[in-house]
């Protein structure tokens, strides 16, 4: 039976400014390349890992990656709670969309891309990135224990629907303030519909995110395809 896994990414553990211009310019990002391209076991890599301590910048790594692997190697985003406990359950996951609840069914939509991740974290989004406790607010941790046990009470963006067209992408969903469109790195637009033609720039893919102040979650990337005239 075939085997297939995603790719530990964090590049660094740095989780400011600096942190993420060191993920955009990381000197193993030519192996992660190598690895999606020559590997068919790699569907995908890590982007958030538990409370978004040691991955918050794995995001702006993903973006680097698919900027030399899309269209023709698409790289699947996962969330993980990486849990020790049982409290440390619940904060990162992967909505798998399948048409019957088997391992069959889960591990076709891990290969093929139908899904997304949800996390309640986004420290560099400031989505829950401090915890009140002891009268302060200090920096969530980087896993959920009994203090973070309140956000498995909050609402996180969901994704109901996706239609795409030849020159557009719309998002349907719940629970969400914006929606921000991301190709290369950068945020291209915002809204709902992403209407391609309005974005002229030399972009190989485009990838969706929807967020609130109590969570966030992360389209896989769409391969774009100029056709010629």
């Amino acid at each position: 039976m075939e085997a297939f896994k995603s790719v530990s990414s964090s590049p660094t553990g740095t989780r400011d400014a600096a942190g993420l211009r060191d993920s955009r310019k990381h000197r193993y990002i030519p192996r992660y390349v190598n690895f999606f391209k020559t590997l068919p076991s790699c569907v995908g890599m890590e982007i958030v890992n538990a409370l978004d301590w040691i991955s918050s910048v794995d995001r702006a790594l993903w973006d680097e990656i698919l900027k030399q692997t899309m269209p023709e190697h698409p790289v699947w985003g996962f969330a993980t709670d990486d849990s020790h406990t049982l409290d440390a359950i619940g904060y990162a996951w992967n909505m798998m969309l399948m048409p019957e609840l088997t391992q069959r069914a889960t591990r076709n939509a891990m290969k093929s891309g139908t899904f997304y991740a949800v996390s309640r974290v986004s420290r560099v989004d400031f989505i829950n990135r401090t915890i009140y406790s002891d009268g302060k607010h200090t920096n969530m941790p980087g896993v959920g224990d009994r203090r973070t046990l309140y956000l498995l009470e909050q609402e996180t963006p969901s994704i109901s629907n996706i239609e795409v067209g030849n020159n557009y992408i719309t998002i349907t969903g719940d629970n969400y303030a914006t929606i921000e469109w991301i190709a290369n790195g950068e945020i291209i637009a915002l809204g709902e519909t992403l209407t391609l033609t309005d974005h002229q720039s030399e972009m190989n893919y485009v990838r969706a995110q929807l967020k609130s102040d109590t969570g966030i979650a992360f389209t896989q990337p769409f391969g774009i395809i100029k056709l010629s005239d």
